[in-house]
């Protein structure tokens, strides 16, 4: 009985996973699910002591945490993601229209840098934060359209085996262009959660990542934790939809999970 019961579940696993289909263990739950609906869910921001750090971390589903680089707490709460279970993703300051001067911890990537000094700030972030098995652009808008600058980028982030996520803060980003050249690791943000105020927008904006990724097998969204997070809105709204997205047949995953199954471009 217990030889049949084996081949059974290996039998039905096997006829999932020949058509896309993932055995997640998501923590203490097991998803088998055929055709589902993937949502990597990047939460920006991470390195600063901000009240809704505790529940973003504590939210239930899987998620990655981008760390900025430099700041007073990225050390710390890179391991705080891990114990949770979460991806760690570097989130990497980078030139910037209409910035404030706060969001430069020193390790800014710009155009007017050396391509040693561009170098030794990204050697320094990645040392910095050795968990990180990614990388996206924090601002950017300037820097991340400059082809240049993107090709250094780039270049180190495949190095090191990145995972690349263009956090697509410009209609004019070169990051995919130079991913492509490259033949690195690549993805690029469907969603912002938070780019307008308010818990419905979050999960308005959670319900257009649902369609995207009904056409396309995945979706991508970006959200905060901080002031850019609305405080504490956004791991609200993404809590108050965690169930009826599961209902639909979205299973929630990390950054390297999504690249493990659908390989990137």
């Amino acid at each position: 009985m217990k030889t049949l019961l084996i081949f059974i579940l290996f039998f039905t696993v096997s006829a999932f996973s020949s058509n896309k289909t993932a055995l997640l263990f998501a923590r203490e739950n097991i998803y088998i699910a055929s055709d589902p609906i993937y949502i990597a869910i990047v939460i920006d921001d991470f390195g600063n002591q901000y009240d809704d750090i505790e529940k973003m971390v504590n939210i239930g589903i899987p998620i990655t945490g981008a760390i900025i680089p430099g700041s007073p707490n990225s050390i710390e709460q890179m391991h705080l993601l891990k114990e949770k279970g979460h991806g760690i993703m570097i989130h990497m300051p980078i030139e910037s229209r209409g910035a404030k001067k706060s969001w430069d911890t020193g390790l800014a990537l710009k155009g007017g840098h050396s391509k040693e000094q561009i170098i030794a700030n990204l050697e320094k972030a990645i040392e910095e934060l050795p968990l990180a098995t990614s990388i996206n652009n924090h601002m950017g808008s300037i820097g991340t359209a400059n082809r240049e600058l993107m090709e250094i980028y780039v270049a180190k982030a495949k190095q090191y085996d990145f995972i690349v996520l263009d956090s697509l803060t410009t209609t004019k980003s070169k990051v995919k262009e130079a991913a492509e050249e490259q033949n690195a690791i690549f993805f690029e943000r469907d969603v912002f959660l938070d780019n307008k105020k308010g818990i419905d927008h979050v999960q308005k904006s959670l319900l257009e990542a649902l369609e995207i990724g009904k056409k396309n097998g995945y979706a991508i969204a970006i959200g905060h934790v901080g002031p850019a997070g609305n405080n504490g809105t956004t791991v609200q709204g993404i809590k108050d939809m965690i169930g009826h997205l599961q209902s639909e047949g979205v299973v929630f995953v990390t950054i390297d999970e999504l690249h493990e199954i659908f390989g990137g471009d």
